[in-house]
């Protein structure tokens, strides 16, 4: 069953099937002035339509005022760079007298170039250069009271070597003999050989007293050394400490 029910110009249709409602409300253009229903089915004969009752609605001649229309952005566009872009030098007014007036980023300068210069340069020492003694504040009395380098030959060089009478399985000997590396000595050193009182893998610390070991320097040869060569009267065998002291 269907029923249709007019109120106002809003028409609403209902559908009743067996097991749904469906409500449809559909609003109708009244006819102009006062009065209940009735209405037109052609769109052209409404009135009004041209009424320009919603100022806050653009139309073509409000959006055209706002808005650019797109001749329009696309003129001031067209005056624009691109947002990547260079330049010569000419295109920038007074850009090129301002480069004019500049040195290269590598130049050099003469010492007359800049002021004062010269004046500060009279005034050092070349970067190789010499004092005499007297230049150096304190420094004569500071030498005065240094030993001489030639007092340094008057210092006794000492050392000690190790001699050996072999026969260590049996028998003895009277000499043993070493030989001694020292730049120190010249053809005229003086040096002094005495054995030492202390023990080795072989003797007693005062076994070479009772044996009685001495010793003696020879073959000097200078800048390079001499032969230590140690003797036992009644003969012996055996290590032996040897110290020296020489000038």
């Amino acid at each position: 069953m269907t029923d249709i029910l007019t109120v106002n110009a809003v028409i609403q249709l209902v559908k009743v099937t067996d097991k749904q409602v469906q409500v449809v409300t559909m609003g109708t253009q009244g006819p102009p002035g006062a009065g209940g229903g009735g209405g037109s089915s052609d769109h052209g004969a409404l009135t009004g339509l041209a009424d320009d009752d919603h100022p806050q609605y653009h139309d073509d001649a409000r959006g055209d005022v706002r808005y650019y229309t797109r001749p329009q952005a696309d003129a001031l566009l067209g005056g624009k760079a691109d947002s990547a872009h260079a330049h010569n030098i000419a295109d920038v007014p007074g850009l090129q007298t301002a480069l004019d007036g500049k040195a290269a980023a590598s130049h050099a300068h003469a010492t007359g170039d800049v002021a004062g210069l010269q004046a500060a340069l009279d005034n050092k020492a070349a970067a190789s250069h010499a004092h005499n003694i007297g230049d150096v504040s304190g420094l004569q009395t500071v030498l005065d009271s240094k030993l001489d380098n030639s007092a340094l030959a008057l210092i006794p060089k000492t050392g000690q070597v190790t001699v050996d009478f072999g026969n260590a399985s049996g028998g003895e000997a009277d000499f043993a003999r070493v030989s001694v590396a020292a730049t120190w000595v010249t053809g005229s050193s003086i040096i002094l050989c005495t054995a030492a009182g202390m023990a080795t893998p072989d003797h007693d610390a005062e076994d070479a007293a009772l044996e009685n070991i001495t010793a003696l320097a020879a073959n000097l040869n200078a800048g390079v050394g001499f032969d230590l060569i140690a003797s036992a009267a009644g003969g012996s065998w055996g290590r032996y400490s040897i110290n020296f002291m020489g000038l």
